[in-house]
């Protein structure tokens, strides 16, 4: 009892003396389906979404002798997006007053939205090559009574080259290479920066919005251990030695953080449905000093297949950043679709300022 309570209180100041990050955490891939049960993926078993997150997961599908995707469509939407847009719509034309009125309402809430596209991947075994592209965007008006506006834009085109290897029964580990292109648009305008667009016909949206370039080549790393049929363990290693520009860009963007992850998944089986519950501890040397209580992630999900690998169905549960999180998937025949109802921390940490949002997936593949 001694020694547990000299590890609790060990765990304890590392969480409470943690130098506070505020804002979100960077990612260049989001999952509907992995933020459904609390973004818990490091330990998840073998899915579409293996090359983003654990690699090694991929040698774990015997079955597959191919796979072609054809396409994949993901939207991410803030609930204050949603309620300004409404709030929009339900405005009277012409009604100044009206506008004035709905933009005092919106201080300090981000107005966000996300799209990721994948065109197609191809999967042979246990190798997969598969392009994508993603735009996350948010705007945001903050101190009412000196209003300033903060705008980001923030788009990556990429690409992985994934392969799982299998070392033992029951060992597997995986490796990324992910060429990537990033252009990122941000800045803050105060009324001194709009009077002076409004007033000065010389002035340009470029003297306020920074634009910034980059291209990565990001190297992760995955393991996976099934220390039992129904417990196994995971690791991931993202951007090793922290990705930098590789191009020759006079105002190039920041490096991509490493992100080093532990996982584990216990796993039910209720045949012919399968129950998952996950833990999650991500980013554990947290280069960006995120506190800790927002990199500890937990979820559950309950799911089936029928007919194929292609034909599945589940419910999602978790916790993000502590807030709860919910979705569910189903495969119609013609493709996957899947919605999420999930949060994210904006703040310094959990509680502070929560940010809900909405995910839509939609997806097709065929499997032999």
């Amino acid at each position: 009892m001694r020694y547990l309570m000299v590890l609790f209180n060990i765990f304890f100041l590392l969480l409470s003396s943690t130098t506070a990050f505020s804002d979100e955490q960077f990612k260049v891939y989001d999952s509907a389906r992995a933020l459904g049960r609390g973004d818990t993926n490091v330990a998840a078993f073998d899915s579409d979404e293996a090359a983003f997150f654990n690699p090694a997961t991929l040698s774990e599908a015997k079955s597959i002798t191919w796979q072609l995707r054809f396409f994949q469509l993901d939207a991410f939407v803030g609930e204050n997006l949603i309620d300004t847009v409404d709030d929009i719509m339900d405005m009277k034309e012409g009604s100044t007053l009206g506008v004035l009125e709905t933009l005092a309402e919106k201080f300090g809430q981000r107005q966000y939205a996300k799209v990721q596209y994948i065109p197609f991947a191809l999967r042979i075994k246990s190798f997969e090559i598969s392009p994508f592209f993603t735009s996350s965007n948010f705007a945001e008006a903050r101190s009412p009574v000196a209003p300033d506006m903060e705008f980001r834009s923030d788009t990556i085109a990429g690409m992985n080259l994934s392969l799982g290897l299998e070392a033992t029964k029951g060992m597997h580990f995986g490796v990324t290479v992910r060429p990537m292109h990033r252009t990122l648009f941000q800045g803050k305008m105060d009324i001194g920066d709009v009077i002076n667009l409004l007033a000065e016909s010389e002035a340009e949206l470029g003297d306020v919005f920074q634009e910034k370039q980059a291209t990565y080549v990001g190297l992760n790393l995955g393991w996976v251990w099934n220390a039992s049929k129904e417990l196994r363990f995971g690791a991931t290693a993202d951007n090793i030695g922290f990705a930098s520009n590789q191009g020759e860009f006079d105002n190039a963007a920041d490096p991509l953080s490493q992100r080093i992850s532990l996982g584990m998944n216990y796993r039910i089986d209720l045949k012919p449905w399968h129950w998952d519950f996950a833990l999650d501890l991500q980013d554990v040397v947290n280069p960006e000093n995120y506190n800790y209580l927002r990199l500890i992630h937990m979820g559950t999900e309950i799911g089936t297949s029928y007919l194929s690998r292609d034909n599945d169905a589940g419910f999602l549960l978790g916790i993000n950043e502590g807030y709860l999180t919910t979705g569910a998937y189903a495969d119609v025949f013609l493709g996957r679709l899947g919605l999420t109802y999930y949060a994210v921390e904006l703040g310094e940490y959990p509680g502070q300022r929560k940010d809900r949002r909405y995910a839509l997936t939609i997806q097709t593949a065929m499997t032999f």
